[in-house]
């Protein structure tokens, strides 16, 4: 059995909820015993301009944003478009 490194991942999230659902990914991904790899979730309660700001990096890497918008109202829309505002002046 060969050894499986650890590939690391960095989440902002806006609630316990979403860090609730990563950790639960996490733990799923490394009960599969055909896995190549053992993910490390790095979790924060942060915007994702004050993440990334965190990040040093020694080798080129990808940034992924996902969002979950829960609901149409003009208060998710809101929240939705502030954050872009504030990735896009970052």
């Amino acid at each position: 059995m060969s050894e499986r490194r650890n590939k690391k991942y960095l989440f902002s999230v806006e609630g316990e909820t979403e860090e609730l659902y990563f950790k639960h990914l996490q733990n799923l991904i490394r009960a599969e015993e055909n896995r190549i790899a053992n993910p490390v979730f790095q979790i924060e309660k942060c915007s994702p301009s004050k993440c990334v700001k965190k990040i040093s990096v020694l080798h080129s890497c990808t940034i992924t944003a996902v969002f979950d918008v829960e609901d149409p109202d003009d208060d998710h829309r809101q929240r939705f478009e502030n954050t872009l505002k504030e990735m896009k002046a970052s």
